[in-house]
């Protein structure tokens, strides 16, 4: 766990506040909050629960309509009081899903900056 790293996007992001559930696959494990900022290429989430770094995960967007994407967990770090942290990577071979990520956003998949 560190913060003094930095962490470099190939994709955009953008300022988000959406209900999510994280579910660890493979074992009982699901930590709630929120996802504080989402792109095509993962997601920054405040949770109750820590992950363990480079689990793979389901990210479930609850607010509607409801979106579940695959991820792994990228990097984790302590917020203030006891919330955690943490950085999602979604699979690439998640494309269906992640334009669909891209219509939730309301943003066209060729726009471009």
């Amino acid at each position: 766990m560190g913060n003094g790293s930095r962490h470099y996007r190939a994709h955009q992001r953008f300022s988000v506040d959406v209900e999510a559930a994280v579910r660890a696959r493979g074992r009982e494990a699901t930590s709630l909050g929120r996802v504080i900022d989402l792109g095509v290429g993962g997601a920054a989430c405040e949770l109750d629960v820590p992950l363990r770094l480079g689990e793979h995960v389901e990210l479930e967007l609850t607010q509607e309509p409801a979106l579940v994407i695959a991820a792994e967990v990228a990097w984790l770090t302590w917020a203030e009081g006891s919330t955690v942290r943490l950085g999602l990577r979604f699979h690439a071979e998640e494309e269906d899903t992640l334009l669909s990520l891209l219509d939730w956003l309301g943003v066209s998949a060729d726009a471009s900056e």
